[in-house]
Formats: structure tokens, sequence, C-alpha cells
């Protein structure tokens, strides 16, 4: 089992909560928790931090990235982007999701206010797509 798979049973069912004091997983989640209770659920312990989960991984590309194991950032909808630095959220990072071996992505939506699964290529081909970085 894959951190994918620990999430997807989550989708529709988990509610979204914006602030990381207020997250009860896999019951409530933000997207940064969904991706640290996922991961520790397969034996891999990941940064509970946007930032930290940003730097725990490598750069991987989109044809590499469905096995359940990588995460793709995206620009946050809050302060501008989201969080920046002069490395690798240069552009701003503000939400993260895991792609799956199907080839979506299952993250914590504030707009839809759970755990949804999109496909990977609606977050490829926007202007808010950061990177995808391999955990494992």
């Amino acid at each position: 089992m894959n951190p994918a798979d620990v999430a997807y049973p989550w989708i529709g069912i988990s509610k979204h909560a914006f602030w990381e004091e207020h997250c009860r997983p896999p019951m409530v989640v933000n997207c940064y928790v969904l991706v640290s209770w996922a991961f520790e659920r397969c034996g891999i312990q990941v940064p509970q931090t946007l930032l930290g989960q940003l730097y725990a991984g490598n750069l991987a590309e989109s044809h590499e990235a469905q096995d359940g194991y990588c995460l793709i950032f995206t620009k946050g909808k809050w302060n501008n982007g989201g969080y920046f630095d002069a490395k690798r959220a240069v552009q701003g990072v503000g939400h993260v999701g895991i792609v799956s071996c199907q080839g979506t992505v299952i993250h914590s939506s504030v707009d839809a206010g759970t755990i949804v699964e999109e496909p990977l290529e609606s977050f490829l081909d926007s202007d808010v797509f950061r990177g995808i970085y391999r955990i494992r």
C-alpha cells in the first residue's frame, strides 16, 4: 500500500480544516496534514509543514510520478501565493497533493471542503503548478 492508497478511502469523507491546529487526521485534515498522515501510515516520516514537504523530496518528471510516492505542489490561494523562499518556492507554494498510480492527484481541497481526486493533467496544465517531488 502506498500513501495515495491510504488517502483514497477518505475522499469525500474527511473534512478540510485550514489551520493545522484544527486538524484531526484522518477525519479533519488540510493538504499538508493529509500528506504527512498518509506517508506515516506507510512507515515514511514526512514533515508536517508545507515547506518541509517541499524539501523532503527530489524533483521528478510527471511521467515518473505515478506510483503513489510523489507530491505535487501548486501556488496557494492566500498570501499572494503561499510560502516563499529563495530556492524551491521562489514563485510561492501554497498547496500539496499526492500523485496516485492512476494519474490523479488526491488532495484536501479548500473549495470542496473535503478530500478530492482530480486529474494530474489539470495541475500540470495550469499556471499554478510548482513541481513534482519524489519522497521515496
